[in-house]
Order: structure tokens, then sequence, then C-alpha cells
């Protein structure tokens, strides 16, 4: 009688939902563990207010989008069956938890203890700043950094020479491309903006493991928190940052990669936070994929208008299983002129059979998998036809001076890459700036799999010409080291 009851109420307000199709819509079911809620996405045009009112859900704990025109929500049985048999309904998914997979130490290749001896930084200028041309040369820089901005050669291991230097490589890079004017959203666990120097500290752990160089203060804001709706944060280990020092070994995160002062690329854009997941002492990620949903559905509603944007989603250890409505808010954000960086993941497979496939599949994202220093695909990094480019993922200096984590730092350059591009190539289209990206990358390095490079200034400082998109040219690499994550 109930069940009667469900269908009288829809076929008053919405007649098209009992219109049966010609096959019930499958669930969707989720590779891991589920929230017990489901995702539910509309067709276009359809009225989600409408829907949501017939079905009579409870208001506690749902959550509405416009990224999609979909909703999470709990649904009991007789919901679930009006749902897979509306003809209003595109698909109904299993919500489910963040899948962490962490790499067996065995899987970590053994840099050579001369390679890796320099763990400080060099002493040096630091930035010297041309005021003619503003040309920037730093000498304090990782040299995955250094990678992207020098020299064109696929050796990059002998071109900066056997006794390899973690930090204090030479860059050189224009000023006023610097990300200049470009938003960069980090999706993540939370950054830690204070990024500054430590003076006369006697504690060599804090001298070792705190930033020598206030990174992000004054770019940096808390968009949302979709996991702690209301808090600026929620993790002990903020992995946004690679400036989070609050377990031991330091954790290196992406803004400092793609924006930071000193260790990244992009240094004038300006850095969002969207808080989605929760990294607790030993490093796990705790979130869930409508969690991710939400932030960027915050994102497409809070993106300034005619402003460059930049999305960066990490996959570090850790992922999101197949998810058809992840993909399509990720497929939506780039179809509305959203640039959007994806790692991977790393599960060491190719991304179409990887465990963690959502949102790195999606065909129109910029997918980064990791190399190491030997200019080879790390054991952990995915692969396969899904992966668009490679860049340095392992053993890269970031916010913290540590040698002993990288996160996300493949991916995490090439948002600063993208922003880079941005500026310097004008308002491209994501799929414009991808072709550029992807036809300037230095090829054959890999066994025929593509590497990032960029077009900039060489050791010499003479400035390349900009390549048109869909033409190769003349490049600068990027290259990886060692405990890879994109």
């Amino acid at each position: 009688m109930h069940l009667i009851k469900h269908f009288a109420a829809l076929s008053l307000l919405l007649p098209s939902i009992v219109a049966l199709p010609s096959t019930l819509h499958r669930l969707q079911s989720y590779n891991g563990a589920t929230t017990g809620k489901y995702i539910v996405e509309l067709k276009p045009g359809v009225s989600r207010k409408d829907f949501l009112h017939s079905l009579q859900l409870s208001a506690d704990g749902l959550v509405e989008w416009d990224v999609i025109n979909g909703f999470a929500a709990t649904i009991d049985e007789e919901a679930m069956a009006l749902l897979q048999s509306s003809n209003d309904v595109l698909s109904v998914a299993e919500d489910g938890h963040i899948i962490n997979s962490q790499p067996s130490p065995s899987q970590r290749p053994v840099i050579p203890e001369e390679d890796r001896r320099q763990a400080q930084p060099v002493p040096g200028n630091g930035d010297d700043i041309s005021a003619a041309r503003k040309i920037i040369t730093r000498t304090d820089g990782s040299w995955a950094l250094g990678r992207v901005a020098n020299g064109g050669r696929c050796d990059a291991y002998s071109s900066i020479g056997s006794s390899f230097h973690w930090v204090g490589v030479w860059t050189r890079y224009d000023n006023d491309t610097a990300g200049n004017g470009v938003d960069i959203y980090i999706v993540d666990s939370g950054i830690w903006e204070n990024h500054v120097r430590v003076q006369n500290s006697s504690d060599p752990e804090r001298q070792t493991h705190l930033p020598r160089k206030n990174d992000l203060r004054g770019r940096v804001r808390v968009g949302v928190n979709t996991y702690e709706p209301g808090k600026e944060s929620s993790s002990p280990i903020l992995a946004g940052t690679h400036a989070a020092v609050l377990i031991p070994v330091g954790i290196l995160n992406q803004s400092s990669v793609a924006a930071g002062a000193r260790w990244g690329f992009a240094t004038n854009a300006n850095v969002i936070s969207v808080i989605v997941s929760y990294n607790d002492e030993l490093d796990k990620r705790h979130g869930t994929v409508a969690q991710l949903i939400s932030g960027l559905d915050w994102i497409s509603k809070n993106v300034k208008p005619n402003r460059p944007s930049v999305v960066h989603i990490s996959t570090r250890n850790s992922g999101y299983a197949a998810s058809v409505p992840l993909d399509n808010a990720v497929e939506n954000l780039v179809n509305a002129g959203i640039h959007v960086v994806v790692g991977a993941g790393d599960d060491g497979e190719d991304v179409a059979k990887s465990a963690t496939p959502s949102p790195a599949r999606v065909p129109s994202v910029i997918t980064v998998g990791g190399t190491d220093i030997l200019e080879t695909v790390t054991l952990w990094s995915n692969y396969g036809a899904g992966v668009d480019i490679f860049a340095p993922g392992a053993g890269v200096a970031g916010a913290v001076n540590t040698i002993d984590s990288t996160y996300t730092t493949a991916s995490s350059l090439v948002t600063g890459v993208v922003a880079h591009l941005l500026v310097k190539h004008g308002a491209l289209s994501p799929a414009a700036l991808k072709t550029v990206l992807v036809n300037t990358a230095a090829k054959n390095c890999l066994s025929k799999i593509r590497l990032l490079l960029l077009h900039g200034y060489t050791l010499g400082g003479k400035q390349e010409s900009a390549p048109d998109p869909g033409k190769s040219g003349t490049v600068t690499t990027l290259m990886t080291s060692r405990h890879a994550s994109v």
C-alpha cells in the first residue's frame, strides 16, 4: 500500500517518472567500502526540487549538487525501485569511501647515498630579480623545478650530474608568467598557510623539517570544507601542503609544488583550499565520493568569471573506485572551461584497470603519471593510454626539507605549469591547453611514454618561441625522483 502511495504521488507531480524504461537502471556498485548512501544523477532539465519532493526523502544527510543534476541521500527499497524505473534518472550509484594504498618499501628504488647527500638548501642568493626583464634566477629550488624550467634533453640524470643534488638547482623563469591572475583550487585535506622561515631554532628536527621560506602566505584562502562543513581545517596532517610537519618525517604537499614561492612553478598564483578529506596521524585519508563531488560543486559555483582557474585533485597513495557520477562532475567542470589536473594514481596498474580510476580516467582532464630520476615510470605510478603526460613524482623537495615523502608531486608540478601556460598563451580552452601541453612534451624518453616539458628559459636564459596548439616544438622536460606519488 505504501508503495502504491509513492507511485500516486509521483504520477501527480512528475508523470514521466513512472514511465518504465525498456530496462531498469542498474545500481552501480562501488568497489570499496560504502557509506550506505546513494548518489543519484538526474537528466539535464529535470526539476530536482520536484523530484525530491515526490520521493519524500528525509532531509537528514541529503546533499544536492548543481555540478551534476543530482543528490546524495539515504534511500529505502521502495524509493530505490522508483529511481531505477524512472526515465528521468541517468544513474544510481553507491557512495563510497576513499581507497587507501601505500607503496611497499620493496617497491621503492634505492638512490645512492652520494646522490642524495645534500638535504639542506645550497647557500646562494635565492631569488635574483632582473628589473628590466623581470627574469628570476633561483638557486635554491628543487631539481624537478629545474628540470621543468631548464634544458630539453631526455637524459635528465646525466645532465644534472651523477652527484645529484636534491635542492639548490639553478633555474630561470619569467616572473610575469608565473601564474599571475590564476586561481588554483587544491582539492585535498587542507593547506597550512603559515610557511615561515625557522629562525635561530636549536632543534635540529625543526631545522630539518620546517620550511625555509614563506611559501604561500598571503595567497591562500580556505574555500570550503565539505568533510566537516564550517571548519577551516580538519586534519592533523594537512596533505594539501608540502609544509605539514605534524609527523616526524614531514608531509610534502601539492600547494607548495604547484605555487609555492620556493618550490613551486606558479609562484604568483592564488591558491584556494577545497577540503574534501581528512588525514589521520598515520597519513591515512578519509573521505567519500559524495564529499568530493560537493567540493567540485562548490568550485563550479564560486569560480570567478573571466578568470583562469585550475583544479588539482589529489590521488596520493589513495583514490576513488570507479564512479560515473564523480566522472561526470569532473567532466562538467571541464566543459565549463575549468582546467582539471588529476594524478594517475599509485596502484602500479593501467589506469583503465586500476582499483582507483575515477576521475583519472576522464578523457578531458590532464592525467599525470610519475617518473623517477632514472627516467623510468615509478613502480607504483599508474600508466597506460589514460595517462596524458609524465612528470617528476619522487624525491622532489617541497615545503618541508625531507626526501622521504613526495605526495602528488607530479600532478602538482603540471598544475603549476598549466597556470603558467594560461598566462603565457592567454585564455585557452581546456582542450586547447591540453594539446599545447602534450604536443610540446619531450617524446620517447620513457619507452615512447610522454614526459612533461615546458617552453620557457633555458640555462642560458634564451627565451623559446611559444608553440601553436597542435604543433610540436623545442621543449624543456620535467623529470622525477623517488617515492613518487602522482
